[in-house]
Parts: structure tokens; C-alpha cells; sequence
């Protein structure tokens, strides 16, 4: 999977968790993820962006 990661372009990666994140960081792949949050008593959400 990493291979395809190190190709030039956007890739996205749906359901990763922590463990994703500290494998992509440590092998320098610039990471960003997005952590969706429900509004309690809404049908709103939050979008929390974390550069990495």
C-alpha cells in the first residue's frame, strides 16, 4: 500500500485510525486527516483538520 502512497498525487484513505497515521508520519508521507463530529442535538457536524 505504501508504494502507491509514494506516487505523485492526492490520496485519500477512508476509516484509517492512529496507527495509519504514525506509518504514513514515520515514513514521511505528508498526512492530513479529518475527524467528523455530530452536533448533540443537531444534524449538524464538525470537521476537525489536523496536519500531521
Amino acid at each position: 500500500m505504501l508504494e502507491e502512497l509514494e506516487k505523485d498525487g492526492l490520496h485519500f484513505i477512508e476509516w484509517g485510525d492512529d496507527a495509519l497515521v504514525d506509518l504514513l508520519v514515520n515514513a514521511g508521507i505528508d498526512t492530513v486527516t479529518i475527524d467528523i463530529e455530530k452536533i448533540e442535538n443537531n444534524n449538524a457536524r464538525e470537521y476537525i483538520v489536523c496536519t500531521h
